[in-house]
């Protein structure tokens, strides 16, 4: 037989499957590190590109506005969206097996990442800012390599539905207050620590009379144009063609031209003001700064993971979940040190692409080309942006993720413990803090899977001595 070899064992003809070369092995193992050497060389150019090309420019056009508005969200300057959503990407397509998807910066991860970096004091710290959130992104990264390197992913059974939604919701509910002030224009600090949620929500409407009228105005008009776009336009395009209007891209630079024109800056507007174009720079290395960010990384590591798991797998049943932890890790790793956040699977900007007809994850690769480009060009065009465009850009998808949430709630009905997880983990979460919300969702999930474990056990017992008792012959 061709490299195969037929042995004899106790009578029963086996077959011996040849030895690998050194050479073939290092192949197989490359394929399987960076799956771009399998799907790449045998990418269908004919049936693939148009629908590839398409969505990476949609994608492209969506993820700037959006970039820019989770930079905020995060406390970092506005490049650091648009260089995640460039090379974080770019490098999960050579790693990555989930062809169906939008990998970027996202509204959770955004946010975690944003409640770590407040915590950053110059005054008492021997890093810089920058260096400290170099050394988040990357330390998230690290945490990644040690799941991927102990196969830990299966913790991620812990984070049951119910847990995850209802942290989703509370860190939703989050986002909305702080992002309320850029919508009303008034200058509030926002408070970090346990109980923000009434902190911040009394600070906030405590100055509501002291609202910005032009900002108000244009907040209520953007958001107005949004929710039109969500509840209207959007359902009713959907029906009828796989036309998708790249609304947030359209208002921006709808903004960007009356902001220029009309001088909203001189209105008193807030705006977002430089934007610096060019390579990013290196991030020096300090190891200080590691040992401050890695306790906070390990947090928003666990629960990006499982946002980013969990959304992606609708779309993508075939992928292989050890790679993708390593595809996060090296993506938060390499890129950490070049001036970006810590990157998930945007469901906004996935569904955008499969209602265009995404293929493959050419589409990513052509979306961060595209992304490349304005970085290196673009960015003075967004300095007479007003703030307040982003900030109605993360309540928009903050209300989808409302949305999903409360579609939730009905499933979890059915099952009462399910909804006392959820609204355990949701109460915990909004009320006291993030960290706390974890804990008592990972508590309460561990406590459901043990107590199933024990029941199975009881059940086997029984199972057996009832064999036992059938298997005793009688006298």
């Amino acid at each position: 037989m061709d490299g195969e070899t037929m042995v004899e064992d106790s009578g029963v003809q086996q077959i011996k499957s040849p030895k690998r070369s050194f050479p073939q092995k290092l192949r197989v193992k490359l394929k399987r590190l960076f799956p771009v050497i399998v799907w790449l060389p045998n990418y269908k150019w004919k049936e693939h590109t148009f629908f590839d090309m398409i969505a990476g420019v949609t994608i492209a056009c969506v993820s700037v506005p959006q970039s820019l508005a989770f930079a905020v969200l995060a406390n970092v300057d506005l490049i650091y969206g648009l260089n995640t959503a460039c090379f974080s990407a770019l490098v999960y397509t050579l790693l990555g097996t989930a062809p169906i998807s939008a990998f970027g910066p996202v509204a959770i991860g955004s946010m975690l990442s944003g409640e770590a970096i407040s915590k950053f004091d110059k005054e008492t710290s021997n890093f810089s800012k920058d260096e400290f959130v170099a050394a988040l992104t990357i330390s998230i990264g690290i945490f990644y390599l040690i799941m991927y390197v102990l196969r830990l992913g299966v913790l991620t059974v812990v984070f049951k539905k119910p847990f995850v939604s209802g942290y989703i919701m509370a860190c939703a509910l989050h986002i909305l207050i702080k992002s309320l002030r850029q919508l009303i224009g008034i200058n509030v600090q926002t408070y970090y620590g346990y109980f923000n949620f009434f902190y911040n929500s009394i600070r906030i409407f405590s100055k509501v009379g002291e609202s910005h009228v032009p900002t108000l105005i244009i907040s209520a008009v953007t958001m107005t144009v949004f929710l039109f776009n969500m509840i209207v336009l959007t359902p009713f395009l959907k029906k009828r063609s796989s036309i998708v209007i790249p609304i947030e891209t359209i208002v921006m630079v709808t903004a960007i031209v009356f902001s220029y024109f009309l001088k909203f800056k001189d209105m008193g507007v807030a705006i977002v003001g430089t934007v610096p174009t060019g390579l990013p720079k290196i991030v020096p290395l300090n190891l200080n700064a590691y040992v401050e960010a890695f306790p906070e990384a390990v947090l928003i590591a666990l629960i990006n993971y499982t946002t980013t798991t969990s959304m992606t797998l609708l779309f993508n049943p075939q992928m292989d979940r050890e790679q993708e932890i390593l595809a996060m890790a090296v993506s938060n790793i390499v890129c950490g040190n070049f001036q970006c956040i810590t990157i998930g699977n945007s469901m906004m900007r996935t569904m955008i692409a499969i209602n265009l007809g995404i293929r493959t994850l050419f589409a990513t690769m052509f979306s961060s080309f595209l992304l490349f480009i304005i970085i290196l060009y673009a960015g003075p065009l967004f300095e007479p942006l007003p703030l307040t465009i982003l900030g109605c850009i993360i309540m928009t998808a903050v209300i989808k993720l409302l949305y999903e949430r409360i579609k939730d709630i009905i499933k979890f009905s059915r099952s009462k413990e399910d909804l006392f997880i959820f609204f355990a983990t949701f109460l915990a979460t909004l009320i006291i803090d993030v960290t706390v919300g974890l804990v008592v969702g990972a508590v309460l999930s561990l406590r459901t899977i043990l107590e199933g474990v024990v029941q199975n056990e009881e059940n086997d017992r029984e199972v057996e001595g009832h064999i036992l008792l059938q298997a005793k012959p009688t006298v």
